[in-house]
């Protein structure tokens, strides 16, 4: 079973309403607000053990990750959040200074973005899940969606990738990570920066076409904006941005390159555009050409596609 796959044959339940202006199958849902701005709606979930764990996170910093996560949805739509819901369930080991620092890793994010805490719900459990639903606004003409990349379009990428994924190896054992640079990898996993008025400025500025957020990882989910899109997308690996710190780490450049390829949860932004865009938190990666969805990337002079390469939350149910 395939995320993809399944989320396809469960559109059939969806329907859509006349409010709806882009339905189910993107970062966020997009419905009718007024005359000159949409609604997104989108929600996200941390699941204790899946998605986290309290050996690795403290409670403020799982707070801050699982609501950055959502909001990460309302960045790549190109808009902003105006308030959330949060559903926290409670396992017994949990005090109540727990679900207030959980409370306040999410209030460190509201400061940064004004949004509301608009309410939510509170219920026990067997171990800790946080659901962040997140309602938000886009100007009416000026939303971007997976679907909109052009024939000739540039692929870019804000921020760095791969260190969430290094991080992880390094826990588990898998990589041997100098401490100094283990700080830096735990930075991203524990505070990703939703790219919300990075996007925002961006939008002001140049032509956007189409975007997603990279939670999969980089392969999986330019694969769903070129399929959308009718486009195969082609990439350079050699251009695709690592943390300065870590292209110093004693590893291949072509370990770290995957590595960057594959890690999920990074929550920067993936996008297309026709203009030549300078600016110090963007990395142009590669271009769009009419196609069929293929992720083609360029790297020690071989090509190889990566349309696979990523995080699917359902594929190991198969196993």
């Amino acid at each position: 079973m395939r995320e993809d796959d399944l989320l396809q044959k469960l559109q059939q339940f969806w329907g859509i309403t006349p409010e709806i202006i882009v339905p189910n199958g993107d970062d966020t849902l997009v419905l009718k607000h007024d005359s000159d701005k949409l609604l997104l709606l989108t929600v996200d979930t941390g699941l204790e053990n899946v998605h986290f764990t309290t050996k690795i996170l403290s409670f403020r910093e799982i707070g801050y990750r699982i609501c950055a996560g959502a909001l990460s949805d309302i960045a790549a739509m190109g808009g902003i959040p105006l308030t959330i819901l949060v559903d926290l369930e409670v396992p017994p080991y949990l005090n109540e200074n727990n679900i207030i620092s959980i409370y306040q890793g999410i209030k460190e994010l509201q400061e940064n973005y004004h949004f509301s805490i608009g309410g939510g719900n509170i219920v026990k459990g067997s171990r800790l899940r946080l659901t962040i639903t997140v309602l938000g606004e886009v100007e009416k003409d000026y939303y971007l969606t997976r679907s909109g990349v052009k024939n000739g379009d540039y692929i870019y990428v804000t921020g760095d990738l791969g260190r969430t994924l290094m991080f992880l190896d390094s826990i588990y054992g898998l990589l041997e990570i100098d401490k100094e640079v283990l700080k830096i990898l735990r930075e991203k996993f524990a505070y990703p920066e939703p790219r919300i008025n990075l996007m925002k400025e961006l939008k002001q500025k140049y032509r956007i076409n189409a975007a997603i957020d990279i939670s999969d990882g980089l392969g999986l989910d330019l694969s769903r904006m070129a399929k959308m899109s009718g486009m195969d997308i082609f990439i350079e690996g050699e251009s695709i941005p690592l943390h300065p710190e870590v292209k110093k780490l004693d590893f291949e450049k072509k370990l770290l390159l995957l590595k960057a390829i594959q890690s999920g949860e990074e929550y920067e932004v993936a996008f297309s555009s026709p203009d030549d865009i300078s600016h110090p938190l963007v990395t142009k990666i590669g271009h769009a050409a009419d196609g069929t969805g293929r992720i083609i990337m360029r790297l020690e002079g071989e090509d190889k596609e990566i349309s696979q390469m990523g995080y699917d939350h359902l594929e190991e149910l198969n196993k």
